[in-house]
């Protein structure tokens, strides 16, 4: 059986390290005005990286790595 509070503390420290890589990410899309050019509909990450001035094997997940 787990001890009560145990949950919601490791709930407490996910959401902060989500919030930590997470913020960044969303604040860097948002800059990026990449919410106002998908309205159109869906547009493949290599043109929507230009579009966006963002660095394109970021958006296609693939870093180099």
């Amino acid at each position: 059986m787990s001890q009560p509070g145990a949950g919601s503390s490791c709930d407490a420290a996910m959401s902060i390290l989500s919030h930590m890589y997470f913020s960044p990410i969303l604040g860097k899309l948002i800059r990026a005005r990449v919410p106002d050019l998908l309205d159109a509909g869906p547009v493949q990450g290599v043109d929507l990286a230009r579009q966006a001035g963002l660095h394109p094997p970021a958006m296609r997940g693939q870093c180099g790595h």
